[in-house]
């Protein structure tokens, strides 16, 4: 999230990025690592990982990794995904 992939195909659409701060991406990549991946989901990491994400104040979130849609997508997000 943090290595800027996105970032020119975004402002090439005029869509303003928002990383997450290193304590959400540090979250992410543990509910990842600890829980989906492992199929051992636990509910608050999955509902704080959400709050921490609408904190952002953005408008739509990219799912930019494999492991994500399987606990979020349009049908359970408060988002559009990609």
């Amino acid at each position: 999230m943090q290595g800027g992939l996105y970032d020119k195909p975004l402002k090439d659409n005029n869509i303003s990025p928002i990383i997450p701060d290193e304590i959400t991406c540090e979250r992410v990549h543990n509910f990842i690592m600890d829980e989906i991946i492992p199929s051992k989901i636990n509910i608050s990491t999955l509902e704080q990982v959400k709050k921490d994400i609408q904190k952002m104040k953005c408008d739509a979130v990219i799912l930019g990794c494999t492991e994500l849609p399987e606990v979020y997508s349009e049908k359970k997000s408060w988002l559009p995904c990609y």
